[in-house]
């Protein structure tokens, strides 16, 4: 009676039945599409695409016009080198089967230094592109500060330059340029390579006549770090290796002291800031290098100088190149941090700080510049892009949408995830046993085992023992030919009496 119990059918006449064994009832559900709980009920949240474009010269400057167009700039630098200084223009308003394209560029001179800053300007009278570009080192007058007029339609062109440092040397150069969110003021610093001859200088610019609102110098020979403006125009921050500085962009303080910053911890860990950017509710956030290429941190800072939250950069990152951030709303800010291992973290900084994504790899050369768009009149989405030195573009495609006003990452959520994950693990589990109960019943393993039992039962004589077990056998099969049987079980009832 083996054979009964190791095959899947009993031919009898013209019927087959099939034989398995009554405790290996397999019933298979098909799942329906069941509600998520209230708190999940939600779509999920699309992904975060780039696009990649190669340009002919190494980029050092990024600034978007509107939500699609966006300015990049930089070049070979002064000389015969044979890459050019230039400017380009970009439409990154993307379609399937249409990457990014350039859509105006102007060749600028290679007897000056390339575009090393670079902010654009909306005005009345139309874009502006405010450009950091030294002249030659022959010329007796370094007119630093460019302004180029960037026509919808048509070529850019230059429209004025201007020397706006009060004391520059043949290493000074415009490092820095921001606009705030009005356009109606601009700020710049200088920086002046490795071995400064001077102090750094901040200057606050009128961008409608292009005059002088105010100077500042830093103290001693320190280098401004990285320098931003408040959306309304009224106060600039700016770090120092050391120190971070607020300043209004209006008046004359008499001395014009840091910010004095009280950590939670009793000690400063050792490092040198690296960014600054205006936040949420009035404060700062700001990236800070540890010492010896051994990381950075973001720290969110109060009004007052508190440290009031501090996140590190993800591990792979030794220092950070370069930082922006996207206000969404009064009590949240998109913040993009570039590491020198070629990776961009988005952090959302509200409270506390939060990690949000991190792309690793996403240039071949170190990243050089990161800019946000503008938040997207119609739309669902805010770019990102960044720029590196193997003259390659990037740009992030990162999923918003607004409610009551305030802008928000369409993220997955947390309690959404897991239950997601939850329900696939429950699922593999039920499968894998199903797989091993079908598998048993195929090669007989319960059957054999039952039968087994079955004859070796106390009490029983050797024939009771048999007929029981071709009972339990006949009781299997549901519909079997009992002509069909009778032969098999004689000789089963045979083989044990005999």
């Amino acid at each position: 009676m083996r054979w009964l119990a190791k095959n899947e059918a009993q031919i009898s006449g013209t019927r087959r039945q099939l034989l398995f064994p009554p405790r290996v009832g397999l019933v298979f559900f098909l799942p329906q599409k069941a509600p998520l709980p209230n708190d999940l009920t939600y779509n999920m949240a699309p992904s975060i695409t780039s696009e990649k474009l190669t340009l002919s010269y190494p980029l050092f400057g990024a600034s978007f016009i509107d939500a699609d167009r966006l300015l990049v700039a930089g070049g070979g630098g002064e000389g015969r080198s044979g890459v050019g200084n230039k400017i380009t223009v970009l439409d990154t308003l993307t379609k399937p089967g249409k990457p990014l394209t350039v859509t105006s560029e102007i060749e600028l001179s290679k007897d000056e230094d390339a575009v090393m800053s670079l902010s654009a300007l909306s005005t009345s009278s139309g874009v502006k592109a405010l450009a950091g570009i030294n002249s030659s080192q022959k010329a007796k007058s370094n007119e630093h500060f460019r302004v180029f007029d960037v026509p919808k339609e048509g070529e850019i062109s230059l429209a004025s330059k201007h020397a706006l440092f009060s004391h520059p040397d043949a290493e000074t150069y415009q490092r820095l340029v921001r606009v705030d969110g009005e356009g109606k003021a601009a700020v710049i610093a200088s920086g002046s390579g490795l071995a400064p001859a001077s102090a750094s200088e901040v200057v606050i610019i009128d961008v409608s006549s292009l005059s002088v609102k105010r100077r500042i110098r830093l103290p001693g020979k320190e280098e401004v770090g990285d320098v931003d403006i408040s959306r309304d125009g009224k106060r600039v921050a700016y770090c120092s290796p050391g120190d971070i500085y607020i300043a209004s962009t209006e008046k004359e303080e008499q001395r014009l002291e840091p910010i004095a910053l009280k950590w939670k911890s009793s000690d400063r860990p050792k490092g040198s800031f690296r960014s600054v950017r205006f936040s949420n509710n009035g404060g700062l956030a700001v990236v800070y290098n540890l010492f010896g290429r051994s990381g950075a941190i973001i720290l969110l800072i109060d009004p007052s100088g508190e440290v009031i939250s501090r996140r590190n950069v993800h591990c792979g990152v030794k220092a950070v190149t370069s930082v922006d951030s996207l206000m969404l709303s009064p009590t949240s800010t998109l913040l993009a941090v570039a590491g020198a291992d070629r990776s961009v973290q988005l952090f959302l900084v509200g409270g506390q700080i939060k990690a949000v994504k991190t792309f690793k790899d996403v240039h071949p050369f170190q990243i050089t510049k990161l800019a946000f768009s503008p938040l997207p009149s119609s739309g669902t989405t805010v770019k990102l892009a960044t720029t590196s030195m193997g003259n390659t573009v990037v740009v992030f495609y990162i999923p918003v949408f607004e409610t009551e006003g305030k802008w928000q990452l369409r993220q997955t959520s947390v309690k959404l995830t897991a239950f997601l994950v939850l329900i696939s693990l429950v699922g593999v589990v039920v499968f894998a046993i199903a797989l091993q109960l079908m598998f048993n019943a195929r090669a007989g393993f319960e059957t054999e085992q039952e039968r087994t039992q079955e004859l070796e039962r106390p009490g029983k004589s050797g024939l009771e023992a048999a007929e029981a077990a071709g009972e339990w056998v006949l009781g299997e099969g549901m519909e079997v030919d009992v002509g069909g049987m009778e032969d098999t079980l004689e000789e089963a009832i045979q083989g044990v009496v005999g």
